[in-house]
């Protein structure tokens, strides 16, 4: 079952490690819902907030390969909530008089 995941990334400030955790997600077929990135009060970490939908075992092996690049410093998952769908069929049908 899929879920909203956030992900709280906090990173080294250097080139492409933004490029290197996006091609982890392309890999997996994720795509990042919402993103906000912003320089800590520690001049060179950045701290990413990724969120996602995904199944517990894509997430769990996103976070371990999130975990492998070397400018990462911390992985966390902050939030998991259920993604609840619900497709309601509203026909409507116009008769031309």
């Amino acid at each position: 079952m899929k879920s909203i995941y956030v992900l709280s990334v906090m990173t080294e400030n250097t080139l492409r490690v933004l490029q290197r955790m996006a091609g982890i997600f392309a890999r997996h077929r994720l795509n990042i819902e919402q993103l906000t990135v912003f320089e800590t009060s520690n001049k060179g970490t950045s701290y990413f907030n990724i969120v996602i939908h995904s199944d517990d075992k894509t997430i769990e092996r996103v976070v371990k390969q999130l975990q492998r690049i070397f400018e990462v410093l911390e992985v966390k998952i902050n939030s998991n909530v259920p993604l609840m769908v619900n497709f309601t069929s509203n026909v409507e049908t116009s008769v031309l008089v």
